[in-house]
């Protein structure tokens, strides 16, 4: 693919461009004063020797892609499950050449690995920890049904899962610690009026000091006037 006709450097221009630096006859910054352009469109093309554009989008493949790829890819989707699939290639990038978000989303939907949820390793989400670890708990079960991939924060960690641990905290300062409940029921009836109470009439600094309903009427106003109030 040719330069475009608006194109600020002929392909023959980008030529001499990378031929100059890699000679080192000519320093970036005079090489943008040589031929009237900006010192970021010479550093695009110093390193490239072709001089010719590239296609946009996602790269031509030749077919399935090679087992020790998508292997890594995978390994990277459990281990930092928080990466998004442009973050994942970046991460590969060094060992494999072809790694790309294109490719890496293509994995991660063909192995339904699109959707993670985050846990800690208490025996609710996990028996990886107890006597009878090939066991899968109800909530693991619930996650393959519903095509959740479900990855685990590392053990003695649980600044890792720090939303959800800082929602813990607030629970058990504003609710656990301050009633006293005679049973499930009871205890399961005062957790949804905290729920109700926290989102909304609870400010919060994060947001500007709005509560999770007036934020999610903001950003979702469709959800926010048909979903459930909680």
């Amino acid at each position: 693919m040719g330069a475009h006709k608006n194109a600020a450097l002929t392909v023959r221009q980008r030529e001499q461009i990378h031929q100059a630096t890699r000679e080192g006859t000519a320093s970036r910054r005079h090489l943008a004063t040589r031929y009237g352009v900006s010192l970021t469109t010479v550093q695009r093309w110093a390193p490239r020797p072709d001089g010719h554009n590239r296609p946009l989008g996602r790269p031509v493949g030749t077919g399935t892609p090679e087992p020790a790829y998508e292997q890594a890819v995978l390994v990277e989707r459990i281990r930092e499950p928080t990466h998004r699939p442009v973050r994942i290639a970046h991460e590969l990038r060094p060992r494999f050449a072809c790694a790309h978000r294109g490719t890496v989303l293509a994995l991660l939907q063909a192995h339904g690995l699109t959707r993670v949820v985050l846990t800690d390793n208490h025996m609710i989400f996990t028996m990886k920890y107890t006597a009878h670890p090939q066991r899968r708990t109800a909530f693991g079960r619930q996650c393959q049904v519903l095509g959740i991939a479900h990855a685990l924060i590392a053990k003695g960690k649980p600044w890792r899962n720090g939303f959800i641990e800082r929602s813990n905290r607030t629970d058990k300062a504003e609710l656990f610690t301050r009633r006293h409940f005679v049973d499930n029921e009871e205890r399961r009836y005062y957790l949804h009026l905290w729920e109700m109470e926290y989102n909304h009439d609870w400010p919060h600094q994060g947001i500007n000091n709005q509560t999770p309903k007036q934020r999610c009427a903001q950003i979702h106003p469709v959800f926010a006037t048909c979903c459930i109030p909680i």
